[in-house]
């Protein structure tokens, strides 16, 4: 075979790939849990680098797909790790919350979705 012009490309070329890491995102949710106690739904969440958390909205769901917001919690000025804590009346058996984290630099980050029901 032979190559005739500049735009064809031999058969076998040396490949490099490189690992593509994606940007570190400031703030995270590391932990989110929930319980129902006294017809009242708790829900507790920690955060790292939470120096750089502007606020959080405690989302709810009752299908697990649509949320909307049940609260609005602001951020402390604590460097590092910081736990944070919701209740509300209970209005149904069992619920779906996540946390939505906006940092600072306005960028947004969802928990993991939680189930909170009563202890059987």
């Amino acid at each position: 075979m032979q190559w005739s012009n500049q735009n064809d490309y031999a058969p076998f070329t040396s490949l490099s790939f490189q690992s593509h890491k994606e940007p570190k995102f400031p703030g995270r949710v590391i932990s989110l849990d929930g319980t129902i106690n006294n017809n009242k739904v708790f829900l507790n969440w920690k955060v790292e680098e939470n120096e750089a958390v502007y606020m959080f909205e405690v989302e709810k769901s009752l299908d697990g797909k649509n949320f909307t917001t049940a609260a609005i919690v602001f951020s402390t000025d604590k460097s590092e790790t910081e736990e944070y804590r919701f209740f509300e009346k209970a209005s149904k058996p069992k619920s779906v919350y996540r946390i939505k984290l906006i940092n600072k630099q306005r960028q947004v980050a969802y928990s993991k979705i939680i189930t909170v029901s009563p202890a059987s």
